[in-house]
């Protein structure tokens, strides 16, 4: 999926990962009570606040309670704010003075714990923290992110699957090989995805160097207005490559289809590239969106790209093979639908902690700057959760 590169720039990079990007908040959830971790800093702020200006509210009641008993008056603060009696209008008084001081308290502490926001937040521009990561402290049941210099926020549906993987889990060891650690130890497996960019692979090297499954790319479709579908021209080779060597594998398809009837016809292509290969993982629908402005898929909606998604899924599962799709966190929040995908496996792309996609997923690429021995030059790195 190095076919293409996107127009943004770092700090999207950093959100969309794979080809421009491919894993909560949500409560109950411990992807959620992770993320909220991350504003410990704001929200310490602003409860300061609320707990300053509790005691304070107490304290004037405590003053104007003890000034009723000290009159005479057994009533106290609360029956001269509600009886009327041979004093009332003194009463009424006395209740409008204490609701202005106890509003002008409230407006004191308000705006005071809004300048302490403001100067945490200049704070940590100030310290170098980028205006995306700020957003996303203040905003931690919603995913913020940048597209083409406009933010968008995606509040989290917590009616779908959530993802439970924790970051402190994700360990990386001194080459850059990720794996996650579950209760009982490593529960990943070790991959890489390839294409023609990846020149002529040795095999051998590759199982040697613990690469225990490989996504190949089968083909794809042109992004320009013919949209011509084409066999990748490393495809055979790298799958009778990996098979021989017991790598297990599974392919992708770059889809650039604008309608249901081409998402067919993308479908039917991979099912007849993988005729007589033993798949062990899925066949990935890759959804991307290309940085070019002549894509033929640059207007499509969600709605007829997630209609693409599963047209294709449909023919692909159809046929006896097990569909997954392949994406970003603009892929899944912007390009698609999510709600109607939820029965599919996602393969997301990410590459950097957080991980920040909310949703359910379980294969990760978490590099598209891999090296691996029997692989010239950078590789995209897997994992996949058992």
């Amino acid at each position: 999926m190095k076919e293409f590169r996107s127009e943004y720039d770092d700090e999207e990079l950093e959100d969309f990962g794979k080809d421009e990007e491919k894993e909560q908040p949500g409560p109950g959830k411990r992807r959620i009570l992770a993320m909220k971790r991350k504003i410990r800093t704001l929200t310490f702020v602003s409860v300061l606040a609320v707990i300053t200006a509790f005691l304070a509210v107490a304290s004037l009641l405590i003053v104007l309670i003890k000034t009723s008993f000290s009159t005479g008056e057994s009533g106290g603060i609360f029956v001269k704010m509600n009886e009327k009696t041979e004093s009332g209008k003194v009463g009424e008084a006395e209740s409008e003075e204490a609701e202005e001081s106890l509003e002008a308290i409230e407006n004191e502490y308000k705006a005071e714990g809004e300048q302490e926001m403001l100067r945490t937040i200049r704070q940590s521009l100030e310290d170098g923290s980028s205006v995306l990561s700020v957003l996303r402290g203040l905003y931690p049941d919603t995913v913020v992110y940048l597209d083409s210099g406009r933010y968008y926020f995606h509040t989290v549906n917590t009616d779908l699957q959530l993802s439970e993987f924790m970051d402190e889990n994700f360990v990386t060891d001194e080459n850059g090989r990720m794996t996650y650690m579950g209760d009982d130890g490593v529960i990943t497996h070790a991959g890489i995805d390839v294409s023609k960019f990846q020149g002529e692979i040795d095999w051998a090297k590759v199982k040697e160097s613990g690469i225990e499954f490989a996504i190949i790319r089968a083909g794809l479709r042109g992004y320009g207005a013919e949209g011509k579908i084409v066999e990748d021209e490393t495809y055979r080779a790298n799958i009778e490559g990996a098979i021989a060597n017991g790598i297990k594998v599974g392919v992708y398809f770059f889809s650039q289809a604008v309608n249901e009837e081409e998402a067919k016809e993308e479908a039917q292509t991979i099912l007849d590239l993988v005729e007589g290969y033993p798949l062990d993982y899925p066949i990935y629908i890759d959804i991307e969106q290309v940085a070019d402005s002549a894509s033929r898929t640059r207007n499509v909606s969600p709605e007829t790209r997630t209609a693409v998604v599963r047209t294709f899924l449909s023919v692909v599962e159809g046929a006896g093979y097990q569909g997954g799709i392949y994406g970003n966190l603009k892929s899944f929040l912007m390009l698609l639908d999510v709600k109607q995908l939820e029965e599919y496996p996602k393969w997301y792309a990410a590459y950097s902690m957080p991980l920040y996609y909310p949703y359910r997923y379980h294969m990760l690429q978490y590099s598209e700057n891999g090296n691996v021995d029997g692989i010239n030059g950078h590789v995209d790195m897997n994992i996949f959760f058992e």
